[in-house]
Formats: C-alpha cells, sequence, structure tokens
C-alpha cells in the first residue's frame, strides 16, 4: 500500500485497501481506485469539492466505453 490510497477504508470491498478482507492482488475494484488517484486531472492537494466533478466525469466515461 505504500505508493497507494492513504488509509484503509471498510467502505472499500472488496479491496486490499480494507483490512476486514485478505486479498493476495489487487482487485478490479483497487486497480479502478489506483486509476483515479494517479490521473493526470487530479492533483495533490485538491479539495473534495474541486474533486468530486472531475472524478464523476472520469468514472462516467470510463462505463460508457472501452478503458
Amino acid at each position: 500500500q505504500g505508493l497507494g490510497l492513504a488509509n484503509d477504508s471498510p467502505r472499500a470491498r472488496p479491496s486490499i485497501f480494507n483490512d476486514d478482507d485478505e486479498f493476495a492482488w489487487l482487485t478490479t475494484h483497487d486497480e479502478m481506485l489506483l486509476r483515479l488517484l494517479y490521473h493526470p486531472d487530479l492533483s495533490p492537494g485538491m479539495t473534495a469539492d474541486e474533486a468530486r466533478p472531475i472524478l464523476r466525469r472520469l468514472l462516467d466515461e470510463w462505463q460508457a466505453g472501452p478503458v
């Protein structure tokens, strides 16, 4: 988790970022979280209000077609 999300979350399931379940490999959910975390449209220090519309747009785009 050294290069991943800052903290574990009980809301992230199934995921290596949740201490309630144990996974040896990244789940599809983990891969999506990491793609969002490192997306160039997001920057360190953004507020939740700044990041939220970008995250929604990215998720909508990814759901609409091939990634």
